[in-house]
């Protein structure tokens, strides 16, 4: 009885290592998947994200670039009475509304991969693209009024950006998210 006891104890030291390298194997195998699947994801999301900052920062730059060509074309036209330079103006404006017609049209697209903040992005970027096409048409506006119209947009874009990338955005920017200040429902409604 003493040699089969002998015989279990020399087992169990000789198979404890082996049980304990087979399940660190299937462990590491388990968690260098999961570590590849989050790298892919993040990857992902990192691709994703940089592609609706982009969208975001072009359409934003396209309505600086008409508001401010529009101001340069009243110069033109009320003050230098210089036509030729007005229907360069005009040709430029012409363009980058195109531009920003098709970058409207991305940023719907980009801003539904944040299922939170990308509708307050839609509606700011509506909202921003319907004030610079009245400030084209009736060749006048409240600048002012489109200036804020564009920070709140890159506000939203701000919180949207973080959403994507699955971060809680920069705390010492809280002060400035209206979100936070009025409430997810009253948001959609303000920005309509």
């Amino acid at each position: 009885m003493v040699d089969a006891f002998e015989w279990v104890k020399l087992s169990a030291s000789l198979l404890t290592p082996i049980a304990v390298l087979v399940l660190g194997l299937v462990i590491n195998r388990r968690l260098e998947y999961s570590k590849a699947r989050i790298s892919k994801e993040k990857e992902w999301e990192s691709y994703w994200a940089s592609a609706f900052l982009r969208v975001a920062n072009d359409f934003n730059g396209c309505a600086t670039r008409i508001v401010t060509s529009m101001a340069l074309l009243a110069r033109c036209v009320n003050e230098d009475n210089d036509i030729d330079g007005a229907n360069r103006i005009i040709s430029g404006v012409n363009e980058v509304t195109s531009m920003l017609s098709a970058l409207e049209w991305e940023l719907q697209q980009y801003s539904d991969f944040a299922l939170v903040n990308g509708p307050v992005v839609r509606a700011r970027g509506a909202r921003l693209f319907h004030a610079v096409q009245a400030l084209i048409q009736r060749k006048s506006g409240d600048l002012e009024e489109i200036r804020r119209m564009q920070f709140e947009f890159t506000d939203a874009v701000r919180l949207a950006h973080s959403e994507i990338l699955s971060i809680v955005p920069d705390r010492s920017l809280r002060s400035f998210d209206p979100i936070a200040s009025k409430g997810r429902e009253q948001v959609g409604a303000s920005t309509d």
